[in-house]
C-alpha cells in the first residue's frame, strides 16, 4: 500500500493532539521515504521538510528547526521551472506556514518579511497569498495575540510586493492583506486596534491611486460600522461612530467623479444615515436620506420614461432601485420597481429579487407581503447558504411579532 498518506495523516494527528515528538518521529521517516523513492533534489520534498521543521519549533528547539527550513527553501527555489524536480508552486503554501511558525518561535519577526523574497518571482496574488500565509502559521500555532503581531510584520512585505509589480490592480493585493488583519482584530473585539489600524490602512493605500483610496474608506467603514463579520458577534459599538469620516471621504471622492445628483452615489449615502442615525444624530441622518429619496425618485422616473420609449428594460436595473430604495428606508418610492423586478425576472433571478422585495415590504409595514416573498426565497435555496439562513432567521423573528431589521442587520446588508 502506498504509505505516504498514511504518514502525513499520523503527523498531523499527532500534531492536533500535541505529541510533537511523535510528530518529529514520522515527518523525519516520511522524508526519508520519499528521498530514497525520488532522490534527495526532489522538490515536493519541501513540504515533508517544513513538518520536520515545524515540529522542531513546537518543541522549542528553533536551532535545529532553521536549518531544516532552508534546506525546505532551497529544494522549492531548485525545482521552481524544473519538472524533473517536481516543481510547482504548491509547495509555498506549506512553506509559508511553517516559515512564519518557526521565525515566530525564534523570536524573529523579520524572518517573516524574507519569505517575500523566496515567493517573489511569482505572480502577484499567489505571491501575496504565500507570505500572508506565514502571519496564519503564526496565528494557528501560537495564539491571535502573535497573530496580530504577525500581520504587522508582514505588511511592509505585502505593500513592497505591490510597488514593485506593474499590475494596475497590485493595490487590492494590499486591500486583501488589510481586510485579513481588520477581521482578527474584530474576532478579538479591538476596538482601539481596529481604530488604530484603519489609520494606518488608508495611508498606506492612498499612495495606489483614487481607487484604491475610495476602496480602502469603504473597507474601513465596514469594519469599523458593522465590526461583526462572521455574523454571531455584536458590533464593537465604541468605534461605530469612527466609520463616519471615511464613509464622507468616500462620498466625497465619488461626487467629484460622478456630480452630485448621480444615483450611483445612494451605495455611499446609505451607508451614513445609518450611521448618524443609530449614533442619535438624526438631523445629519435625515439630510442624507432626503438625497436618496431624491436620487430615487428621479431614477424612477428616468426608468419609466424609457420604458415609455423603448419597452421592457433589464429587471435587475430595477431590481438594484428596489434593493437600495428599500435599504434607504424610502421603500414606499421604489416598490413599484420591486414588484417589475418580481414579474419580469427569468427564473435564475426571481428569488433573489423577491428578496429584495421582502426587504422593501418590510420598510412599509407589508409583514405579511414581506413573509410571502422570504419564504419564496429561502425555498429556493440549500440550507447552509448563509444569505438564505439569515433569512430564515428573519421568518422566525417575524412569526414572533419581532423585527428583524437590527441596525446590525442593516449593516451587513450595506456593506
Amino acid at each position: 500500500p502506498n504509505i505516504e498518506p498514511i504518514l502525513v495523516n499520523l503527523a498531523a494527528a499527532y500534531r492536533r493532539v500535541g505529541r510533537y515528538e511523535d510528530m518529529l518521529r514520522v515527518a523525519e521517516e516520511l522524508v526519508q521515504l520519499m528521498e530514497d523513492a525520488y532522490g534527495e533534489d526532489y522538490g515536493p520534498l519541501s513540504a515533508y521538510l517544513a513538518d520536520v521543521a515545524l515540529a522542531h519549533a513546537l518543541l522549542g528547539r528553533t536551532d535545529e528547526a532553521l536549518p531544516v527550513l532552508d534546506r525546505a527553501a532551497a529544494l522549492s527555489r531548485a525545482a521552481r521551472d524544473n519538472e524533473r524536480l517536481g516543481g510547482d508552486d504548491r509547495s509555498y503554501y506549506q512553506l509559508g506556514y511553517v516559515w512564519g511558525a518557526v521565525y515566530y518561535a525564534a523570536s524573529d519577526l523579520g524572518g517573516l518579511t524574507r519569505f517575500a523574497d523566496e515567493v517573489r518571482h511569482l505572480d502577484l496574488g499567489r505571491a501575496v497569498q504565500f507570505v500572508t500565509n506565514t502571519a496564519w502559521g503564526v496565528e494557528a500555532e501560537y495564539g491571535e495575540d502573535a497573530g496580530v503581531e504577525a500581520r504587522r510584520a508582514i505588511g511592509p512585505a505585502v505593500v513592497a510586493l505591490a510597488r514593485d509589480s506593474d499590475d494596475p490592480e497590485a493595490w487590492r493585493a494590499v486591500k486583501d492583506h488589510y481586510d485579513q488583519f481588520g477581521n482578527l482584530m474584530t474576532t478579538r473585539r479591538d476596538g482601539p486596534g481596529l481604530v488604530a489600524l484603519a489609520q494606518e490602512w488608508i495611508q498606506t493605500l492612498r499612495p495606489f491611486g483614487p481607487e484604491a483610496t475610495l476602496q480602502a474608506n469603504r473597507d474601513i467603514a465596514a469594519h469599523l460600522f458593522r465590526a461583526w463579520p462572521y455574523g454571531g458577534l455584536e458590533p464593537i459599538e465604541t468605534v461605530r461612530h469612527e466609520a463616519i469620516p471615511y464613509l464622507l471621504e468616500a462620498l466625497a471622492m465619488r461626487e467629484r467623479d460622478l456630480g452630485a445628483d448621480d444615483t450611483g452615489l445612494v451605495v455611499h449615502l446609505v451607508p451614513l444615515d445609518i450611521a448618524y442615525r443609530h449614533g442619535g444624530r438624526i438631523d445629519e441622518a435625515d439630510r442624507y436620506r432626503d438625497r436618496v429619496r431624491s436620487l430615487m425618485e428621479a431614477a424612477m422616473a428616468s426608468r419609466r420614461a424609457e420604458v415609455a420609449e423603448s419597452g421592457p428594460i433589464d429587471p435587475q436595473r430595477w431590481n438594484s432601485l428596489c434593493w437600495w430604495g428599500a435599504l434607504g428606508d424610502v421603500a414606499e418610492v421604489v416598490i413599484d420597481a420591486c414588484d417589475h423586478a418580481v414579474a419580469e425576472a427569468d427564473d435564475e433571478n426571481r428569488a433573489g429579487n423577491r428578496d429584495s422585495r421582502a426587504l422593501a415590504r418590510l420598510r412599509i409595514g407589508d409583514v405579511e407581503g414581506a413573509l410571502d416573498d422570504l419564504r419564496a426565497y429561502v425555498d429556493s435555496r440549500p440550507r447552509g447558504h448563509e444569505q438564505a439562513d439569515i433569512r430564515r432567521e428573519w421568518i422566525e423573528v417575524l412569526d414572533a411579532g419581532g423585527d428583524p431589521l437590527t441596525v446590525n442587520a442593516l449593516a451587513s446588508l450595506v456593506f
